[in-house]
């Protein structure tokens, strides 16, 4: 799911990493995840914000990034799909 489906009301399903999680397998460099935009959006009155990034491994960018504010999401586009990160932790799209 990409991240306008997100801001648009679809809900994004968690993955609880475990050792058959693809999330786990998808460490690499994280300087070489490059910014791209951010966004905001509002509704029903929150702000929510979505800072957009693009590269090739989002895992190790994504755990040295950690968010604690509520609505802000880090997404991360790679070649195997979008990974992002919210208050609650990482997932994948």
């Amino acid at each position: 799911m990409g991240f306008l489906k997100k801001i648009f009301g679809l809900n994004k399903s968690y993955k609880q990493p475990d050792s058959n999680n693809n999330i786990n397998k998808k460490h690499g460099h994280p300087e070489q995840v490059k910014f791209v935009n951010e966004q905001t959006t509002v509704k029903m009155g929150h702000t929510f914000r979505y800072r957009m990034h693009k590269g090739p491994s989002a895992v190790a960018f994504l755990e040295k990034n950690p968010v604690q504010e509520n609505m802000l999401y880090i997404i991360v586009e790679t070649p195997e799909g979008n990974y992002g990160r919210d208050i609650q932790g990482i997932y994948k799209e």
